[in-house]
């Protein structure tokens, strides 16, 4: 009885050997290409960084700019702000 059991349940242990071998691969692989995508990740975080504090810098020079020429007198602030 147990001898039979035990050939039943032969390709149930190869198909587990096999999934684990398949298994063993397939986190081979990820961990290969862990590293290029935190590389990746980090450069994506720098540029998204730079963008969005680009608009704040540029917007603050436009500013000073502004103050600077209507300190000098060759523009008045209604010049500037208002559209005409």
């Amino acid at each position: 009885q147990m001898a039979l059991e035990i050939f039943d349940n032969v390709t149930t242990i190869q198909q587990i050997g096999v999934e684990s071998h398949f298994q063993e691969k397939y986190d081979e692989m990820l961990r290969k290409r862990e590293g290029p995508l935190k590389r990746k990740i980090r450069y994506q975080a720098v540029v998204q960084a730079t963008n969005q504090s680009l608009f704040f810098f540029v917007d603050f020079i436009t500013t000073v700019v502004g103050v600077y020429f209507v300190y000098l007198g060759y523009f008045t602030p209604q010049v500037l702000f208002l559209a005409q």
